[in-house]
């Protein structure tokens, strides 16, 4: 039996999955908090109190920040499943592999025949059979681009939870062991000989992972005047979709009108005269990797913080978006929010709707803002899918 997906129903899985793990991935950091919480209190003071403290320090605080990344490895997967749907089956919803051979063997066989009964025809018959060849070869060109979008998405999501989930068999596997045995004797816990060493790599990420997170949790308001202009969207009597475009625009323009290099210029102008001069002259293609790295630069000293920038976007597209119950519309504008293309789609968005400047002939602003190195470990897609998650996660 062949491969077959449902692109629909591969994003609608995927998507209650990785909001699943990160609720319970929520509470599980709720638990540590707590537990850290005890654990340094310096007014529970004793031997047995002690105790306690050393059993959660050491065994129960170390499991759940495991557990956490696990989790967090989790929801990462289905993401990306969701996104890989996006990416290889554009276009298209539902393929199976079986169906799509079966048909292109018959098309083929179909354009066989017609060649074999080339001379028996008369003329008009000969022109008809042509027209009839063509007509396949177009068909089976389109089926075989179908079958190659259904491979490459394969390819691309065939291995993507097999480490999370033997990580997550692990981690389970591991808790299960340590709680196999009475760990609590004689009126105090014995955990001298637990080993926990097979946690460490994931409580080291988890601790880089809630500092980073800890860090960039600032919040981020527009000034008044656009604040205004989104609320007047939200409350207008636009499509939500056009709403959530509409809110998208105004967050570029905010980015590319506030950012400024050490001259006060503003950068954005600088790399959109660049790319379209690289555009113009191929040849000149050198000067562009000089020139993002330029722009990085002063993006990551700009001040902006734009995770905060990115988390207020997507609250305010969360408020333009309606408010479903039922599970399958939910999800249907989920898809139609974040889709290739889609307001959401942060780094597929160019900035050319969103900026109007004089000259602009001058310019190629066929460039996302939000694919820009703000930071310097940053992908290009970065933004894209931390907006993507902290949507899925709150609608």
């Amino acid at each position: 039996m062949g491969r077959r997906v449902s692109k629909s129903g591969q994003i609608a899985k995927a998507q209650s999955l990785a909001s699943c793990a990160l609720e319970r991935q929520e509470s599980i950091n709720d638990t540590i908090t707590s537990l850290e919480t005890l654990a340094s209190d310096d007014s529970l003071s004793g031997e047995a109190y002690a105790n306690v403290k050393g059993y959660m320090s050491s065994v129960l605080i170390p499991i759940n920040k495991a557990l956490g990344m696990a989790l967090n490895d989790e929801a990462a997967a289905n993401k990306k499943v969701i996104d890989c749907c996006n990416t290889y089956l554009d276009g298209v919803d539902f393929l199976d592999e079986d169906s799509l051979n079966d048909e292109i063997r018959r098309l083929e066989s179909e354009n066989n025949d017609l060649h074999n009964d080339w001379w028996e025809g008369l003329p008009v018959v000969r022109e008809i059979n042509s027209m009839r060849i063509i007509c396949n070869e177009l068909k089976i060109s389109k089926l075989n681009k179908e079958r190659e979008k259904l491979i490459n998405y394969d390819n691309a999501t065939r291995n993507v939870h097999g480490v999370a989930a033997l990580q997550m068999d692990m981690v389970v596997q591991k808790i299960n062991s340590i709680f196999s045995k009475p760990l609590f004797v004689n009126g105090r816990y014995d955990y001298s000989s637990v080993d926990m060493k097979w946690s460490n790599g994931l409580v080291k990420r988890w601790d880089v992972y809630k500092t980073e997170a800890e860090n960039s949790f600032k919040t981020f308001t527009l000034p008044q005047e656009q604040k205004d202009e989104v609320e007047r969207i939200i409350n207008s009597d636009l499509s939500w979709e056009e709403k959530a475009e509409q809110i998208r625009r105004i967050y570029e323009g905010y980015l590319f009108e506030n950012v400024k290099d050490e001259n006060g210029n503003n950068p954005f102008l600088d790399y959109a005269a660049i790319l379209l001069d690289v555009k113009n002259n191929p040849n000149h293609f050198v000067y562009l990797s000089t020139a993002e790295k330029v722009l990085g630069i002063t993006l990551q000293n700009s001040g902006i913080d734009i995770r905060s920038v990115t988390r207020a976007l997507s609250e305010d597209l969360l408020r333009a978006m309606p408010q479903e119950v039922d599970i399958v519309n939910k999800t249907l504008n989920f898809v139609n929010l974040v889709k290739t293309g889609a307001p959401a789609d942060l780094k597929n968005n160019e900035l050319n709707d969103s900026v109007s400047v004089e000259n602009s002939e001058n310019y190629s602003f066929d460039f996302s803002i939000w694919s820009c190195k703000w930071e310097s470990t940053m992908e290009p897609d970065y933004l894209g899918n931390y907006g993507f998650g902290y949507i899925g996660a709150d609608y």
